[in-house]
């Protein structure tokens, strides 16, 4: 198993337990999307992008929540 098979199981376990307990899929998906996506940012050096993306998605979430 490399590496990519790896994280593909662990976040389909979590995303089983996460979507078991009743969190709705999207929810899932938004938190599951927006982690990966900052981490991959942070882990190439890119931490202010990895903070503009969060904040990005964030204000799309919430204002998609408002409407």
């Amino acid at each position: 198993m490399d590496n990519f098979d790896a994280a593909t199981t662990a976040a389909n376990a979590l995303t089983r337990q996460l979507l078991e307990i009743g969190i709705p899929a999207d929810d899932v998906a938004d938190a599951l999307i927006t982690q990966a996506l900052a981490a991959w940012a942070a882990a190439e050096g890119r931490l202010p992008d990895a903070k503009a993306l969060l904040a990005t998605w964030a204000a799309v979430r919430d204002a998609d929540a408002r409407d």
